[in-house]
């Protein structure tokens, strides 16, 4: 399998289990619950740019909440948007990692018009920002049902309207949508809304979704 994959995709470098040194020759990395896991640095829309140093007590706190609020499996497939710079890359990469599941990396291309990705590789999960969904609205690719495999779906980055809501709900009419909130000094999320099409709509200010 490995083979197959090395010449399927030559610009890659795969590692195996035979490749890997044998579970009892792993030394203890000492490793605390409070030990920076990773540095992200925000953009300062909020004040001065900054670098957030996250611990793997914060992440594994977060991760918690996405697999139980989520239900995540490991036959689940994860989209992977979001660069390694972007605090909600925690969100597609540790909490697919978590259960096993599956994390697929688009092209550039793909990152703008998400829609192919998300069909070829049939996602279960996916994170997307307002602004893919009025590309993918504006460009006549929401149509009933296109997006069947979804299952969950998490928005955020940007203020959410009620009518991108509807447009994606129709579009992925099997997905429980919620709408996230959070800077990254916080680990990736704070605050987050379920989407309900019956009550949620009277709960909108202006369109805007709540958080």
């Amino acid at each position: 399998e490995i083979d197959d994959l090395s010449k399927r995709f030559p610009q890659h470098t795969f590692i195996g289990q035979s490749d890997l040194e044998p579970p009892e020759n792993l030394e203890d990395c000492n490793i605390s619950p409070d030990s920076t896991a990773c540095i992200l640095f925000t953009s300062g829309s909020a004040g001065t740019p900054k670098a957030v140093i996250i611990t793997h007590r914060n992440i594994n706190h977060y991760i918690d909440f996405i697999i139980n609020r989520y239900d995540i499996k490991f036959d689940d497939r994860f989209s992977q948007f979001c660069e390694l710079t972007w605090d909600t890359s925690i969100l597609e990469i540790f909490s697919a990692w978590e259960k096993g599941a599956c994390v697929y990396c688009p092209s550039y291309k793909d990152i703008i018009n998400p829609a192919n990705i998300i069909i070829k590789s049939k996602l279960t999960f996916v994170f997307i920002v307002p602004s893919n969904i009025v590309f993918m609205k504006r460009h006549g690719l929401l149509k009933p049902n296109k997006f069947p495999s979804v299952r969950f779906t998490n928005i955020g980055g940007e203020v959410l309207t009620a009518d991108l809501v509807n447009a994606w709900t129709v579009a992925a009419p099997n997905s429980v949508v919620d709408n996230g909130y959070g800077p990254t000094e916080l680990t990736v999320g704070c605050l987050i809304y379920r989407w309900n099409p019956v009550h949620s709509p009277s709960k909108c200010k202006n369109n805007i979704v709540p958080i």
